[in-house]
């Protein structure tokens, strides 16, 4: 297998709030759940830092992207107009309800699992 980085993601925590301020897959692995991995990974350490909530931007055109995070509990609450200074898109913003809720965490958790079993992950910790 080539030696490269497949995928990455950037998680910033502020006071009781993870904010993702990126998860970029390489565009040939994309399709192989790479990229929810990395967010399972970063809402799974935003839950061990203790985060309330988990926070993110996403261009409105990322259908994909938006559908997943809204898979994850993520829900629209903002749009910040012109973000992205490639193409003036808008970007939504996106925030989880409490993370830190047993309802939540059930989910998450069943939504974890059933990722890895799709991805032949077996069992993960954490």
């Amino acid at each position: 297998p080539p030696d490269y980085i497949a995928g990455f993601a950037g998680l910033w925590l502020v006071l009781d709030e993870a904010h993702l301020v990126v998860i970029g897959i390489r565009e040939s692995e994309r399709g192989k759940g790479i990229g929810e991995q990395l967010l399972i990974s970063s809402l799974g350490k935003a839950l061990e830092k203790d985060m309330r909530v988990v926070t993110l931007e996403v261009r409105e055109s990322n259908k994909k992207a938006i559908d997943l995070y809204t898979k994850y509990g993520f829900r629209r609450v903002g749009l910040r107009r012109g973000y992205y200074s490639d193409n003036g898109e808008h970007a939504l913003i996106m925030t989880t309800p409490s993370i830190k809720t047993a309802d939540y965490q059930a989910q998450f958790s069943k939504l974890k699992h059933n990722h890895n079993r799709r991805w032949g992950l077996g069992a993960q910790p954490g």
